[in-house]
């Protein structure tokens, strides 16, 4: 399973989510390389086994290098890009074009917005589902990414079940749906 976390910062949430899924790789991104430096010191045997990788860049500028598969789920937790209120579509746009067709992506610190919603499904997210948290978070990456985001993930090798609330309808493999799943 291949993760992408966008905005990682110190890589709290990256290092958490690889422990959880066990196998795989998550590519961790921020558009701070202050923040990639010190994800980078605290993630050196993760990062050394290849199981981590960490990347100074913006969502927005984000593309796939050359031959490198899609993501089979992307998150983000408080990125100001992805909160709705940025006019542009480009991270929007950069993500779709990393993430495998029915891929989920999960932002959390984002209230429904409906400007934004628009601007999901003509980017060609198919189905967007709210999905609140049942429970008061702490301001911090590795609470919010091991509570919410994991135990909605695809099922497999210990992630859980995605509700069938967010389960984007079955579709031909030609119509690339994605599903977008925030978190509130």
């Amino acid at each position: 399973m291949r993760v992408l976390e966008i905005g990682c910062g110190p890589g709290v949430a990256a290092r958490a989510v690889f422990r959880r899924i066990g196998h795989g790789q998550v590519v961790a991104i921020d558009r701070s390389a202050a923040a990639i430096r010190i994800a980078a010191a605290a993630s050196r045997a993760e990062c050394e086994a290849g199981l981590l990788e960490l990347r100074t860049v913006a969502i927005e500028d984000f593309a796939l290098t050359g031959g490198e598969p899609r993501f089979d789920l992307a998150f983000a937790q408080h990125v100001g890009v992805l909160d709705g209120r940025d006019p542009s579509d480009a991270a929007l746009k950069r993500l779709k074009a990393a993430l495998k067709p029915h891929a989920l992506l999960f932002v959390e610190g984002m209230a429904p917005i409906p400007a934004r919603d628009l601007r999901l499904l003509a980017s060609g997210f198919a189905a967007i589902a709210f999905q609140p948290c049942s429970r008061a978070l702490p301001d911090s990456a590795t609470s919010d990414a091991r509570s919410c985001c994991l135990p909605r993930a695809p099922t497999g090798d210990g992630w859980g079940q995605t509700p069938p609330s967010s389960r984007a309808p079955d579709r031909p493999a030609s119509e690339k749906a994605r599903q977008l799943s925030i978190l509130q």
